[in-house]
């Protein structure tokens, strides 16, 4: 079950994850409003901790539908912090110290 969690989760993050990146690379004055959205998207995921996403996803499903599963919660908040690029290391650490 923690295997198709984490497919499911991961897939369904690439695939928003890949329309994020077509948001953002459109050209042209009409898609400014769209790449706004996918910048200030990726940044304020990447920045929020995987564990605080997993509550936010978990209250915000639970005030408005009482019986949904902790495994479509589970795969919300996985595939949102994989759209953003959640990257587990610090930006401060190098190379040299993830190993």
């Amino acid at each position: 079950m923690t295997l198709a969690l984490t497919a499911i989760g991961c897939i369904t993050g690439f695939l928003l994850a890949f329309v994020l990146v077509l948001l953002r690379r459109g050209g042209g004055l009409w898609s400014l409003p769209f790449k706004l959205f996918a910048i200030l998207y990726v940044e304020v995921f990447r920045r929020i901790p995987f564990l605080v996403v997993t509550y936010l996803v978990l209250f915000f499903i639970q005030a408005f539908v009482n019986d949904a599963s902790l495994f479509t919660i589970a795969v919300v908040a996985i595939s949102r912090s994989s759209a953003a690029g959640w990257n587990p290391w610090p930006a401060s650490r190098s190379k040299r110290q993830r190993r």
